[in-house]
């Protein structure tokens, strides 16, 4: 189910537990029947979203890629010094209200150029990312979701974050 509906189904009683996130997550934890179990404050670095970028634009575009960073990470910072102003544009670009935006906003933290230049460390076997990234393979194969895992170490660049410094 979408987040807004799994919180729907909850609070309707009609599932015993639901994965969700803001805003309807405080929505679900606020009814008689709901229990926040655990929640990413928890167990910060567990989900991450992370820029995609096929090998061939990899080789053929790096310096598009570095821009994209670029933008990203001063939009980050114009959000965490700006919140009502980005809460606005953000409205305004994606069709919602800004008290949703506000919501889902105030359930997240996003990372710092510093902070994901530490998760991702040297792409060796030690790197925050690396680490998650396998354990989660293990969890994907113990369930039997994949046949095999993977090493992330080979999936994860961290040179571009690092050039931005």
């Amino acid at each position: 189910m979408e987040a807004a509906d799994a919180a729907a189904a909850f609070i309707a009683k009609k599932v015993d537990a639901a994965v969700t996130w803001e805003p309807f997550l405080s929505e679900a934890g606020q009814t008689d029947n709901g229990h926040i179990i655990a929640t990413t404050a928890d167990y910060p670095g567990l989900i991450t979203d992370i820029l995609i970028v096929r090998k061939s634009v990899v080789s053929s575009r790096p310096a598009d890629i570095k821009r994209v960073l670029k933008g990203w990470f001063r939009a980050v910072d114009f959000t965490a010094q700006n919140g009502p102003e980005a809460a606005a544009i953000m409205e305004r670009n994606f069709g919602i209200e800004v008290a949703e935006v506000e919501g889902m906003l105030s359930g997240l933290r996003f990372s710092s150029l510093e902070e994901n230049i530490a998760a991702f460390g040297d792409n060796d076997a030690e790197s925050p990312i690396v680490k998650t990234f396998n354990s989660a393979g293990q969890v994907y194969s113990d369930a039997g979701l994949i046949k095999s895992p993977v090493s992330g170490a080979q999936y994860f660049d961290g040179s571009f974050l690092r050039a931005l410094k």
